[in-house]
C-alpha cells in the first residue's frame, strides 16, 4: 500500500496536501475480503511509507485541464456569417470540440446545464441560429443544408477548429446528422438527444383516425400540425442518410425519452401509438452506426438536457474518452542512452526478463469516466515505478446489467487477459436483488472464466441524498450503498475497494472539502483523486 504525501505541482498545493494527508489517515486498511472477521469496512488510522519511498505523480490530463480553467480562452459574441450575425459562446480547452445544436425555435440557453460541466473536460460551444436568442434578425429556415453550412462558417469565423463531437436536440439532431454527412472528416462522434426523425409526421398522421365532429381539441391540433408539417422542406433529408450503417462505425449515442406527456383530452390509445412510433424511429437512428449506444431517459420529458443533463454529459464524456490521445515518442538519443545503460549491465549468459505488467479493466459509467479515473489511477501507478495496462469499458448512465446486455463488455473481458476487473454499479440501487446482484454474479463468472479477479468499486452517496428515491440525505444513501456492496461481496467472496468509505471519512474530517462535482453526484477532481488513491 502506497500513500502520496507530496502534492502535484500543477494543482493547489494546500488542497492537495490536505487530501493526501486524509488519504494517509483513512486508507491504510482499505480492502475488504468477504469472510474476514465480521465484514465491516473500517479505516483505522495508519502511517504512510517513509518520505523517501514517495514520489510526485505526474498530473493527469484531466487534472491539468481543471488547473488551467482560469486561463481558458472564452469565445463569446456575434460573428458575421453571410447576411446574418450569429451568436456563439465557447468555453473550456482541449479537443475534440463539442458543438451543441438546439431544437426548432430554441436557442443556446437550452444547454445551460450541460455546457459548464463539459467545459471542465474539453472545449464546448453553443450557438443561436439566425433569428433566435442573441443572434441577429433572420427568417425561419426553409431547408436544413443552409443552416448546417452557416454553422460551419460560424465555427470558422470564431476560430473553432475540429475535430468535433456533435450534439443535437430534436430538430437539431437532424442538422447534426447532415453536418456529419457534409463534413465527415471533421466529426469524431455524434449524440442525438431525443432527436427528430424525417418521417415522424407522416407516421403519426397515419395513426390518427378520420376527423370527426367530437374530436378533442388536442386531437384536432395534432392533426392540423402533422398535416401542415408532413411536406415541410425543413424536414426533407436524403433518404440515404437514414439508411442503416450510413454512419459506418462513427461513435453514436441516441438518448431517448420513451414516453411523452400529452394533453389530458388526447386519447390514451393514440398516445401509446405515438410512443410506439417514436421508439421505432429512435431504433432506426441507433442503426445508423455499428458503434451506437442507446440511453433511455426514464425521468425526462423531451428536453433531456434540462431534465436529466447528466445523461447528456455522460454521453459526451464517453465520446471524449474514445478519442485516442497522441502517442508520446521517445527521442533517438534517449533510446540510445537507455540501450547503452542496459548493455553496460548485461553479462554474457544473462537473460533480461521483464517484470509482468498487471492488466486492469474498469467497468462502469460516468462515475468512472468523470475526470478519467482509470487514467489518473494509471498515472499514480506509474509514479510508483510500476508499469500497468489500464483500460475501461464505460457507458453513460449504464448499470452493470446494461454492460451484460450490450455484449461489448463481455467481449472485452474475454479478449483482454485481465488480472483485475473492477465493477462499478449505478449510484442508485434500490432493488439490488433484481438488477445489481444478478449482474455481478454473471460478470464475476465471466471474469473468473477469463482468468481474472473481480474487485467491486464501492461508490459514494450523493451530497444531498436523493429524497425522490427514499434517501433524505447523504448519510442514509451512503449506508445503503455500503450495505449493498458488502452483501454481494460476502456471497461471492469478493474484494471491495471502499472508495465510498474513504469518501465518508474525508467528508467527516472536513465537510467543506469539495469531493463532489457541482451537480452533487459525480466526483470533483479531488473526488476522483481520492478514488484513484484507494485503488492505488
Amino acid at each position: 500500500m502506497h500513500f502520496l504525501k507530496t502534492p502535484s505541482p500543477s494543482l493547489n498545493s494546500d488542497r492537495w496536501c490536505k487530501l493526501q494527508r486524509m488519504c494517509a489517515l483513512m486508507l491504510v486498511t482499505f480492502l475488504l475480503v468477504s469472510g474476514c472477521g465480521d465484514n465491516r469496512i473500517d479505516a483505522p488510522p495508519g502511517q504512510g511509507p517513509p518520505a523517501s519511498q514517495t514520489s510526485i505523480p505526474p498530473t493527469a490530463p484531466a487534472a491539468q485541464a481543471a488547473a488551467t480553467q482560469t486561463s481558458q480562452r472564452l469565445v463569446k459574441g456575434r460573428f458575421n456569417v453571410g447576411d446574418h450575425q450569429l451568436y456563439i459562446q465557447c468555453s473550456g480547452t482541449g479537443t475534440p470540440v463539442v458543438v451543441l445544436e438546439a431544437g426548432w425555435d430554441d436557442d443556446s440557453e437550452t444547454w445551460d446545464l450541460v455546457q459548464p460541466a463539459v467545459a471542465e473536460h474539453t472545449r464546448v460551444c453553443a450557438y443561436d441560429r439566425a433569428g433566435l436568442g442573441r443572434s441577429g434578425d433572420g427568417a425561419e429556415p426553409t431547408a436544413m443544408r443552409p443552416v448546417v453550412e452557416q454553422l460551419n462558417s460560424l465555427l470558422e469565423e470564431a476560430g473553432v477548429e475540429g475535430p468535433y463531437i456533435l450534439v443535437g436536440h430534436s430538430w437539431g439532431g437532424l442538422l447534426m446528422r447532415l453536418f456529419t454527412d457534409i463534413y465527415p472528416e471533421m466529426v469524431n462522434g455524434l449524440i442525438l438527444v431525443d432527436s427528430a426523425h424525417p418521417d415522424m409526421y407522416r407516421r403519426n398522421l397515419s395513426a390518427l383516425p378520420p376527423a370527426a365532429p367530437d374530436d378533442s381539441e388536442s386531437l384536432r391540433s395534432y392533426r392540423d400540425w402533422f398535416t401542415s408539417a408532413i411536406d415541410d422542406p425543413v424536414m426533407e433529408m436524403d433518404p440515404a442518410l437514414m439508411e442503416p450503417g450510413s454512419l459506418g462505425d462513427l461513435p453514436l449515442f441516441v438518448l431517448t425519452d420513451p414516453e411523452k406527456q400529452r394533453a389530458e383530452d388526447f386519447p390514451i390509445e393514440l398516445s401509446q401509438a405515438f410512443d410506439k412510433h417514436w421508439l421505432e424511429m429512435q431504433g432506426e437512428l441507433l442503426k445508423l452506426s455499428s458503434a451506437s449506444h442507446q440511453v433511455f431517459a426514464e425521468k425526462s420529458e423531451h428536453f433531456i438536457q434540462r431534465d436529466q443533463p447528466e445523461l447528456v454529459i455522460d454521453a459526451i464524456l464517453q465520446l471524449i474518452l474514445q478519442t485516442p490521445p497522441a502517442t508520446p515518442t521517445t527521442s533517438s538519443s534517449a533510446t540510445a542512452a537507455e540501450q547503452t545503460d542496459t548493455e553496460s549491465h548485461e553479462q554474457p549468459g544473462d537473460f533480461l526478463v521483464p517484470e509482468p505488467r498487471p492488466r486492469i479493466l474498469f467497468i462502469g459509467n460516468s462515475y468512472t469516466a468523470f475526470n478519467n479515473l482509470p487514467e489518473m489511477f494509471n498515472d499514480l501507478v506509474h509514479s510508483g515505478s510500476i508499469e500497468a495496462d489500464v483500460e475501461q469499458s464505460v457507458g453513460g448512465g449504464w448499470s452493470l446489467s446494461n454492460h451484460i446486455t450490450s455484449g461489448v463488455t463481455e467481449k472485452k473481458i474475454n479478449q483482454g487477459d485481465w488480472d483485475y476487473v473492477i465493477l462499478q454499479e449505478q449510484s442508485v440501487v434500490n432493488n439490488p436483488e433484481i438488477g445489481m446482484y444478478p449482474a455481478v454474479r454473471t460478470l464475476h463468472e465471466q471474469i473468473a472464466e477469463a482468468g481474472g479477479e473481480t474487485i467491486l468499486f464501492m461508490t459514494w452517496g450523493r451530497r444531498d441524498g436523493l429524497p425522490a428515491a427514499g434517501y433524505p440525505d447523504y448519510e442514509t444513501m451512503q449506508a445503503q450503498v455500503q450495505d449493498t456492496y458488502q452483501e454481494i461481496a460476502r456471497e461471492l467472496d469478493l474484494t471491495i475497494a471502499p472508495v465510498g468509505v474513504a469518501w465518508q471519512n474525508v467528508h467527516a474530517q472536513d465537510p467543506g472539502f469539495d469531493l463532489w462535482h457541482p451537480d452533487g453526484s459525480h466526483p470533483s477532481l479531488h473526488g476522483t483523486y481520492l478514488a484513484a488513491s484507494v485503488f492505488y
